[in-house]
């Protein structure tokens, strides 16, 4: 991701989705009037954010203000947070879905999450279970492994990332 610009777009989806569960924890707490400034504050948030770094010719989040770059987890995580207004949510998820899956470790969790949770769960499962060692995608660093996909550059890693230590220092599998 470009991280360039002014306003990167990810901390500002990040600080919306805390807003809004600040906006909830308030009103648990019988706070109305927390409550009501998290929620004024997170409205002009997302109006900014979608003003600012939506492109909804190609129905995408810009990495950063002034980018022209839109990677597929910004747009994943403006879902999942509920910064897309409605009439775009499926422009957008057309955009995640019809990117090849590159997303960075750090919103690899949020684009899956985001795809279960909107009813994409055989999409995520299909992608999740391909082909695991292509340069340059996420599988490919080691971090997230695929059951039964080990290929010939990556048995070590699902290794040592399957099994744990124990309290006596041997390793059991996870």
């Amino acid at each position: 991701m470009e991280h360039s610009g002014q306003y990167l777009t990810v901390e500002n989806l990040l600080f919306y989705d805390t807003l809004v569960k600040s906006a909830n924890i308030a009103k648990i707490l019988n706070h109305p009037e927390e409550e009501k400034q998290y929620r004024e504050s997170a409205a002009k948030l997302k109006t900014a954010i979608n003003k600012h770094l939506y492109d909804n010719i190609l129905n995408a989040y810009r990495d950063c203000s002034k980018s022209g770059l839109k990677h597929q987890g910004v747009s994943a995580l403006a879902l999942q947070v509920g910064v897309v207004p409605e009439s775009e949510r499926n422009g957008v998820m057309t955009f995640v879905k019809s990117q090849r899956f590159g997303s960075s470790v750090v919103l690899a969790y949020n684009l899956f999450e985001m795809l279960y949770d909107n009813d994409e769960g055989a999409f995520a499962y299909n992608w999740s279970t391909a082909k695991i060692c292509r340069a340059g995608d996420t599988w490919s660093s080691g971090d997230i492994p695929r059951p039964g996909k080990a290929g010939p550059d990556c048995s070590a890693r699902l290794t040592s990332i399957r099994s744990r230590p124990t309290w006596d220092g041997s390793s059991s599998a996870a």
